[in-house]
């Protein structure tokens, strides 16, 4: 059978000091579903299987112990940051004028 985890990682707004690490420790360690923790500096990773435990189950875990996380920032789909550039580059040569083709059925006043 193939195993099956998930690995995501919380930012912390500061390095976590030993009691800090302790205690995420012993919360998050006996959790069914947590198969690896590991911190370094501002990063919290935990490995876990998501048919037992939800990311938002672990974040209200650490949320308990104190830990302040960082909000995530979702990255852009390939499609949304190209449409976006292609504005970008369509305000850069045209500015805020219409396309010619706009203008071409209205009457002129």
């Amino acid at each position: 059978m193939e195993d099956l985890t998930k690995r995501t990682s919380f930012k912390v707004n500061r390095k976590l000091n030993l009691e800090e690490i302790s205690k995420c420790t012993s919360l998050l360690t006996p959790i069914e579903g947590i198969t690896d923790l590991e911190m370094i500096d501002k990063l919290i990773s935990v490995t876990y299987n998501p048919y037992l435990i939800s990311e938002k189950e672990i974040v209200k875990v650490l949320i308990s112990a104190k830990i302040e996380i960082l909000p995530t920032i979702a990255k852009k789909g390939i499609l949304k940051s190209g449409i976006d550039k292609m504005g970008q580059n369509y305000m850069n040569v045209f500015g805020n004028q219409h396309l010619d083709c706009c203008e071409i059925n209205r009457k002129q006043n």
